[in-house]
């Protein structure tokens, strides 16, 4: 879980958010998902 708030982080970091924004928000889905069970 740490690893994919991680790579959110260096995702928010780079400059094209915006192409990347649907990976951003599949990994937060996924972190919300793991800490809900």
């Amino acid at each position: 879980m740490h690893v994919a708030f991680a790579g959110g982080i260096l995702l928010f970091n780079e400059k094209n958010v915006r192409q990347k924004l649907p990976v951003i928000v599949i990994l937060l889905v996924g972190i919300v998902i793991t800490m809900l069970g």
